[in-house]
């Protein structure tokens, strides 16, 4: 098949978080299946561009990507060159894939591939869930789905969830939407490393701390607040953040940890990525994620790989397979309860160790070839 991936934002735009990294490797997947994978996007990469060539094809390990500049109305990534591109082009693919909602490059596209009775599905990656809609932007989302969104979502082939979790949400919404299939990402287990090739120097800081780990942006949603609150009642216990803060939260984190006397158990560093990230994640405890809401959540994965615990929220996509496969633990969203959960386990070595056995097993079922193979069956129907 020739397939069209279109999304506002690409690698290298890794500012983004999960998203990026999960329609990259899909793509990857699906091109090494010997399927024709094309992806159209912009050169947008937060209030900078990316460093690409834009308006030609740019190989990117099996993909060809398009990458187009944003004149004007930055924050909904519209772009004229784009539209262009699309209208020229997008008869001449069998399958448009659209990832994202409420921004104008899946908005045209859908349009464009309607016109010329291309068949389409949309993976939202999070983006269709009330509580957040409710929270974020609210009347423009609002007004988005009743003009043009809604009939981009009740139009496509088949919707494309992560998880149950998403799936549930986004039929919360009432809309006649059509099958939503719920399809994991994956973890790329080739590019794993052993942890143990690394300069023994890297995250000296951190190599003798007691750590909980969060991987990922400072955002809201991630509700990083109840993690310091908790520390309150974890004597001992640390806590490492490493991620972009695009919201600028980190100053009010910190002052949050002043206020509560934990300020010298909380601690900072960039983001991460490849041998680094997976370094860090060898040197935590455990990894921690609480999101209110998360599609998937693919750093649990990328832990769970390494076999290491973790503790995530219900709000979690992947929260239910961690708990039935026992590779971590659900914690409440109350600070006091979440400490006592994790101090039930956290300096439990032998738990600790068999959760992590478990992460590792089930999540070598997660290859992204196994993946492709799934989506590419809908692709055909």
């Amino acid at each position: 098949m020739k397939i069209l991936h279109v999304v506002p934002t690409y690698y290298p735009a890794v500012r983004y978080g999960g998203p990026i990294w999960s329609v990259q490797s899909l793509c990857n997947a699906l091109a090494k299946r010997g399927h024709i994978v094309d992806v159209v996007t912009t050169n947008v990469d937060g209030h900078l561009n990316l460093n690409v060539e834009v308006n030609k094809p740019i190989k990117i390990e099996e993909v060809n990507v398009y990458y187009f500049k944003v004149p004007f109305l930055r924050r909904l990534f519209w772009s004229y060159s784009m539209t262009k591109f699309l209208l020229k082009n997008i008869a001449n693919y069998d399958f448009v894939h659209l990832h994202s909602a409420f921004l104008l490059p899946t908005t045209i596209a859908a349009r464009i591939a309607s016109f010329n009775n291309i068949p389409w599905c949309v993976s939202p990656r999070g983006s269709i869930v009330p509580e957040l809609i409710e929270k974020k932007s609210s009347f423009a989302k609002k007004m988005a789905l009743a003009a043009y969104e809604k009939k981009t979502l009740e139009g496509a082939s088949f919707i494309h969830a992560t998880s149950e979790i998403e799936k549930n949400k986004m039929h919360e919404m009432g809309f006649k939407l059509p099958p939503i299939v719920v399809i994991p990402n994956g973890v790329e287990l080739s590019k794993l490393i052993d942890c143990k090739n690394i300069e023994s120097n890297l995250f000296d800081e951190f190599r003798d701390k007691n750590f909980l780990l969060y991987l990922g942006r400072i955002s809201w949603k991630k509700r990083l607040d109840l993690i310091i609150k908790a520390l309150k009642y974890l004597p001992n216990i640390n806590l490492v953040i490493a991620g972009n803060d695009e919201e600028g939260l980190t100053e009010k984190l910190i002052g949050l940890a002043k206020d509560i006397g934990v300020e010298s158990n909380v601690f900072f560093c960039k983001p991460v990525y490849g041998p680094e990230k997976n370094k860090l994640i060898e040197l935590s405890k455990m990894l921690i994620l609480v999101s209110e809401n998360e599609n998937f959540g693919n750093v649990v994965l990328e832990a769970m790989i390494q076999k290491k615990p973790v503790a995530v929220s219900s709000g979690v996509g992947i929260s239910q397979l961690v708990e039935k496969e026992n590779a971590g633990i659900i914690v409440s969203e109350e600070p006091e309860k979440m400490a006592n959960s994790l101090k039930k386990i956290i300096n439990n070595s032998e738990a600790l160790a068999s959760m992590g056995e478990n992460g590792a097993l089930t999540a070598k079922k997660f290859s992204w070839d196994m993946i492709a193979q799934e989506i590419e069956r809908y692709y055909e129907l």
